[in-house]
């Protein structure tokens, strides 16, 4: 099975009851004896980290009010304090004469994802960090030889300001004598 199938998990919300069902998976995802029961909607907000509980209490009124909504991201702590992000849809069901019965929907472990993003964040600052404070002039160029990037100390070098370096081709912003030697050390 993938991991996204294992880590998804499928709920119900039933209006007569006000109570919330769902799959083995969904009570693993909050850290829940799958023999239990889930949390009553105003219970469930305690689970929820407190700089979500608002839109997810927000999603919940409109369930309540039959309101069909979107996709929703929020962050819960379980009972052993393990944070996950999920990812949430539902749809509205309605009886034959359109009265709310409940909703149905998909909870989604994307806490891996949310995970590796904030990785990539740090990386990209480690990066930038390196880049901009380099002693050396650095230079980033595409494949057709196009400037994308240049650290301060390249701009100091060419004595341009980076306006006039990014987006020109390499050979723009060389001397001719320069321009061969340059190109020939990409190549390699």
């Amino acid at each position: 099975t993938c991991t996204w199938a294992r880590r998804a998990s499928a709920g119900r919300w039933s209006a007569a009851s006000n109570r919330l069902d769902g799959s083995e998976e969904l009570f693993r995802i909050h850290g829940l004896p799958p023999e239990g029961a889930l949390p009553a909607p105003a219970d469930y907000l305690a689970l929820v980290h407190p700089e979500d509980r608002a839109i997810v209490a927000e999603s919940f009124a409109a369930v309540g009010n039959g309101i069909q909504g979107s996709d929703l991201h929020f962050r819960i702590r379980t009972a052993d304090g393990v944070e996950r992000h999920l990812h949430s849809s539902y749809v509205i069901e309605r009886d034959d004469v359109k009265a709310l019965m409940g909703a149905h929907g998909v909870v989604q472990d994307v806490t891996e994802h949310w995970r590796a993003l904030d990785a990539l964040k740090a990386s990209e600052a480690n990066y930038r960090l390196l880049f901009e404070h380099s002693g050396e002039s650095v230079t980033v160029v595409d494949r057709e030889r196009r400037i994308h990037a240049v650290n301060a100390r390249m701009v100091q070098w060419m004595g341009r300001p980076l306006e006039e370096l990014v987006g020109r081709h390499l050979s723009e912003n060389l001397a001719p004598s320069d321009t061969a030697t340059a190109l020939a050390q990409l190549d390699h």
